[in-house]
């Protein structure tokens, strides 16, 4: 039968998605044991690292914990070996919660991680203008840098965070609605929809930012692309005022039903 292996294309969809995979075809291959294959710094056919997320039990080595947090912040799922800032922002946010969340040497460490996770990150993807670039290499907006602005990866008067909301705004919404990026020059909307999820993110964002009235307003915006029966698509043609692609049940819905939450409770 000869190797099993071959190349298969990939159409991107998001930004980082990758032209060419390779794909491992073996059916003996462990796809829970070993879902990402060559996309971590350990040997491509090596086994995943060792969980430590029982780490607060004795026994387990601190470098361990350090090696496998270090790990699973980083990664990026369309295996290019790029900077992108959304990605580690998150991971910074997600692990400022965590050190919040426990008590100890384990919150110490993990809010040091992040300090160096962003030092870093602002290094690469701080625009000259101020706010952030989705990439190391790319100045261009992505609407996915606010779902870390709303989960307090940066305080909610940083300026860069306030830049980077006006910036992804002036450039990626339209009667309202928000895509997720663009497409070089092509107009927004012609290659995707709104992405309404991002919607509820920028609403989420305004909300830590303490803008209640840009909040209240994204999210009555973004919650009036509903369809007949109650439901959201992933994308909403902002022109021919009509959902598209599909129907995700716990996607856009349950970003509204967080960001329902949150703004109720602030009223």
């Amino acid at each position: 039968m000869g190797d099993r292996r071959h190349r298969v294309p990939v159409t991107p969809r998001a930004p980082g998605g990758a032209g060419v995979v390779e794909a491992d075809m073996d059916a003996s291959v462990d796809r829970i044991a070993q879902p990402w294959g060559g996309r971590t710094p350990y040997d491509r056919h090596g086994g995943w690292p060792t969980r430590v997320d029982t780490f607060l039990e004795e026994g387990v080595e601190p470098e361990a914990v350090r090696r496998w947090m270090q790990t699973a912040s980083l990664l990026h799922p369309d295996g290019e070996n790029r900077w992108w800032a959304h990605s580690r922002l998150c991971a910074v946010a997600g692990l400022r919660a965590a050190a919040r969340a426990v008590r100890g040497r384990a919150g110490h460490d993990w809010e040091g991680l992040a300090d160096t996770i962003l030092r870093e990150t602002r290094r690469r993807c701080l625009s000259p203008r101020g706010h952030w670039s989705r990439a190391e290499d790319d100045e261009g907006p992505d609407a996915a840098l606010l779902l870390p602005l709303a989960r307090g990866c940066l305080p909610p008067d940083d300026p860069s965070g306030l830049r980077t909301r006006r910036f992804v705004e002036e450039r990626l919404s339209e009667d309202g609605y928000l895509y997720r990026f663009d497409h070089g020059d092509r107009p927004l909307g012609e290659a995707d929809g709104a992405f309404l999820l991002c919607g509820f993110m920028m609403a989420l964002a305004a909300r830590y930012q303490r803008d209640t009235v840009g909040a209240f307003r994204w999210f009555e915006r973004t919650r009036a692309a509903c369809g007949p029966p109650g439901l959201f698509a992933e994308e909403y043609d902002v022109r021919q005022r009509q959902l598209r692609g599909n129907l995700p049940q716990a996607f856009v819905h349950a970003q509204l039903l967080e960001t329902s939450v949150r703004l109720a409770g602030d009223g």
